[in-house]
């Protein structure tokens, strides 16, 4: 289903391209050129990304180019995965009533 998906979507982008290109033909000199230049940067953008996403697509979630990438050593010293961030959420109250509740609290 995502293979018919990713051709519908290829094939609409293409088409798209298509009617710039049939509308640039119709223009001054220096416009017909721009948009004929849209036109093959386009069509070139989304046959490269649809090869792409057909070789490398499948490789999500299977460790190759996933959350594997986002989630990985690097990202464990930033933003939301730093330990600043985790300090201040598991001294909150609402944290400390959570782990109480659901934690250890509801072992049996």
């Amino acid at each position: 289903m995502m293979l018919w998906t990713s051709l519908l979507g290829t094939l609409l982008i293409l088409g798209f391209a298509h009617i710039i290109w049939v509308i640039s033909i119709k223009e001054a000199p220096t416009t017909k050129l721009i948009g004929q230049i849209l036109a093959i940067a386009i069509t070139v953008l989304i046959v490269v990304l649809f090869l792409y996403g057909g070789v490398y697509g499948g490789l999500m979630g299977r460790g190759g180019y996933g959350m594997h990438g986002m989630m990985g050593p690097g990202m464990m010293g930033k933003g939301m995965m730093g330990p600043e961030y985790m300090d201040k959420m598991m001294k909150s109250p609402e944290m400390k009533k959570w782990m109480e509740e659901y934690g250890r609290g509801k072992r049996k």
